[in-house]
């Protein structure tokens, strides 16, 4: 549907801003729905609202047509290709930091007293994640694509240690949850190209939707994690300790990242 080049870039990049977008909008909507309905029926509202969403994409006259395109096209499990299993690890292991972040906001704002310090936190990560999204959507990779991810995502790693520190102040703490947000969404663009140029055009719904599940996974696993760090070391250690394991997994995300766009492409085992 979209032509590569700038056109491509900009609509993955459009991609990965609305996603960041709902990380911040996600939390009031379930807030309203349980201001109005209650806890029990909230989740059949939200559960409601994400099957109409599927359903109006699925029956999309575009949806349904680049479906239809596809269906004729080489298909081949993309499992089975290097390149793409590795994209799968590094989607995992970005969503851990992912996952972290919202509970360390929180823990942030409980320790100073402040019951409006997480929102903002998130606001305001929300506008670094903005700020990466447009940056990577304007600007072309003058490098090549695997050795930009790999770097992105080791910077991303890097840059999220900032907000180990629950002592900052809280100008200097909105500043580093600023930051944090930058490099997630520009490693999220680039995955979704190297997806594109690694798996063959009739196997891409199934690529697409391992990477988005896997980086869904990541995100739980990192929540479920620094809950349960922060409930046993507290406040202070535990944020500490969750952060730099959560920016360790970033990083190490970005060292076992592909070192090109075919790595041991199988031959296609179905034609459509």
């Amino acid at each position: 549907m979209m032509q590569a080049g700038p056109q491509l870039n900009t609509a993955f990049s459009m991609d990965v801003g609305a996603q960041e977008l709902l990380y911040v909008v996600a939390p009031m909507i379930t807030s309203f729905g349980v201001l109005l309905f209650g806890t029990s029926f909230n989740v059949v509202f939200m559960a409601t609202l994400l099957i109409l969403g599927n359903l109006a994409f699925a029956w999309h006259p575009i949806a349904r047509s680049q479906s239809a395109e596809q269906s004729t096209g080489t298909r081949s499990a993309p499992l089975r290709i290097a390149t793409f299993r590795r994209l799968v690890v590094l989607q995992f292991l970005i969503g851990i930091p992912m996952g972290t972040l919202a509970i360390i906001l929180t823990t942030f704002g409980e320790y100073h007293g402040s019951d409006l310090a997480a929102g903002i936190l998130l606001g305001v990560n929300g506008v670094g994640a903005l700020v990466g999204t447009i940056w990577i959507g304007k600007r072309p990779f003058r490098t090549p694509l695997a050795s930009a991810l790999r770097w992105t995502a080791i910077c991303f790693g890097m840059s999220f240690l900032g907000v180990a520190f629950l002592d900052l102040p809280f100008p200097l703490f909105t500043a580093a949850a600023f930051v944090a947000g930058i490099g997630f969404p520009m490693a999220l663009t680039q995955v979704f190209h190297m997806v594109a140029q690694s798996v063959p055009v009739g196997s891409l719904n199934e690529a697409n939707a391992w990477v988005v599940s896997a980086v869904g996974v990541g995100i739980a696993e990192g929540t479920w994690l620094s809950g349960m760090i922060i409930g046993t070391l507290g406040s202070v250690n535990g944020a500490m300790l969750t952060v730099g394991l959560a920016a360790a997994a970033a990083v190490l995300g970005g060292l076992s990242a592909p070192r090109g766009t075919r790595e041991s492409m199988p031959e296609p085992s179905v034609k459509g």
